[in-house]
């Protein structure tokens, strides 16, 4: 038997953007428990509670964590390193594993911590149950370790990664998330933003119906793999009357990369809620592929209860989309917008600048894009060349490593590194103008207000932004002093 602790780490930040349930690490946690009754097995959520380390370290030394899985996103590097030191400090026997996708981008990074001990690359759940027996049976023993799939981690000082592990071919088998292990409540409050930007009801529930996706845009971790893996019908629903009748949920934001590859599946979903009777409305708070999505796909998600939709546009260049290997065909995602406008869905589109080699021409399109869309709602992100993308390797192939430890905050929201054939003030003025741009249309305010479900949440969403938001007023040029 062992304790297990499953930490999503805190930045440190009391209000709290675009989070929702830790799918990931409640998926171990079924995992880990299915497989071994004997396991204690905690999850804490520090962003959702609010709290630091010092928040939490009674809990911790109270549970006795014999190993403790951290599982974050790139941004969230600085905390996992701090955190893993601050329990190693208390906890000197306890094994810190990282996890998610800066653990599967960054292994070496993450090693180069002496805290973290080992380090999961991709799909976690058949790994974590592997590693968790072999360390409760045989400790760090290199020649169990060496015959797990999808690690990494040190031997005499030496970064040890092993073979690959295949993607989960059956996805229905594994167990549904440990919802029971997270404080459901606390994710509806009205105070924290979740990725979708919008809600309909207060409470609601994130699902994975599929992983993979089968595009290939160089800024993508695209940790689930390449091969669209989708789970049966039969199984999601069974996920969503469980949630539904369980805890009276009746909204589900659904977070596949691209849930709309496979459209007779999609199709099939659809009619499945229809006859269900479920009184569930859904969202897509990741983004469908918006230039496959045909009338007939948006008339079945709307029957089914989408209100909310999000889409990945990225660039309104042709020149920029392929260079990027997005390749969306502009046009007909103009069209699938405006389906999706006819059909009183609130759509958000998401958009990036300074790809490689990209002109203020090439922005001025995106821009232009944008506002002459029937988008709801727009975001402007700076580019972050993460690490293990193909972007990445492409810019280090070129030699240009300074510009690389640039991008050491991985935030979408400050101009760290440019990568574009355009100055870096100008970046910065034209993010301003696009946010200008886009909002400053009387009729794309009064369609905001008039489409949002819930007003007050509109109007804390709006307060959040304007105040709190760089992208908006205060985007940072770190280039600055150098023009």
């Amino acid at each position: 038997m062992s304790n297990i602790l499953l930490i999503k780490p805190s930045l440190g930040k009391k209000l709290i953007f675009e989070h929702t349930q830790p799918l990931g690490i409640m998926y171990i946690a079924s995992s880990l428990t299915q497989a071994n009754r004997s396991h204690e097995v905690k999850i804490i959520d520090m962003i959702v509670e609010r709290k630091v380390y010092r928040d939490i370290r009674n809990e911790i030394k109270e549970f006795q964590p014999d190993i403790v899985g951290i599982s974050a996103l790139t941004p969230e590097a600085d905390a996992v390193h701090f955190l893993a030191e601050s329990i190693k400090k208390d906890l000197a026997n306890c094994a810190i594993i990282v996890g998610g996708p800066y653990g599967t981008s960054a292994p070496r990074r993450a090693l180069r911590n002496p805290f973290v001990d080992f380090v999961v690359i991709g799909e976690g759940e058949l790994t974590m149950v592997e590693l968790v027996e072999s360390i409760s049976q045989s400790g760090y023993s290199p020649d169990c370790l060496k015959e797990i799939k999808g690690i990494a981690y040190r031997d005499d000082g030496q970064h040890i990664q092993t073979e690959p592990r295949p993607y989960i071919e059956n996805l229905d088998e594994l167990p549904f998330p440990a919802w029971n292990m997270i404080p459901v409540e606390k994710y509806f409050s009205s105070w924290i933003v979740s990725p979708s930007k919008t809600r309909y009801y207060k409470s609601y529930m994130s699902v994975f119906t599929s992983r993979g996706c089968p595009y290939g845009c160089i800024y993508c971790h695209n940790i689930f793999g390449k091969r669209f893996r989708p789970r049966s019908v039969e199984n999601v629903l069974s996920e969503i009357t469980t949630l539904y009748e369980r805890y009276d949920l009746h909204e589900i934001h659904i977070l596949d990369d691209t849930f709309n590859v496979n459209k007779a599946r999609a199709l099939e979903f659809c009619s499945r809620v229809r006859k269900s009777g479920l009184q569930v409305k859904i969202t897509f708070p990741n983004g469908l592929r918006g230039d496959i999505l045909d009338e007939e796909l948006i008339d079945a998600l709307a029957g089914a209860g989408m209100y909310s939709s999000a889409i990945g546009v990225e660039s309104g260049s042709e020149k920029i989309q392929k260079s990027i290997e997005k390749n969306v065909n502009l046009q007909k995602l103009q069209r699938s917008i405006d389906r999706l406008y006819r059909k009183g869905i609130v759509t958000h589109g998401f958009f990036m600048v300074g790809f490689p080699g990209e002109t203020k021409e090439d922005i001025l399109k995106t821009i232009a894009f944008a506002s002459n869309s029937k988008l709801t709602t727009a975001s402007f992100h700076s580019l972050v060349p993460f690490e293990g993308t193909p972007l990445y390797h492409k810019v280090l192939a070129q030699g240009r490593d300074e510009t690389l430890q640039r991008s050491m905050s991985h935030s979408f929201k400050v101009l760290d590194v440019n990568l574009s054939a355009t100055e870096d003030r100008a970046i910065v003025r034209l993010i301003k103008k696009a946010y200008r741009d886009f909002y400053g249309s009387p009729k794309r305010l009064w369609n905001i207000l008039r489409m949002s479900a819930d007003k007050m949440y509109l109007l804390r969403l709006a307060i959040f932004y304007i105040l709190f938001d760089k992208r908006l007023f205060k985007l940072r040029n770190p280039f600055k002093k150098e023009a």
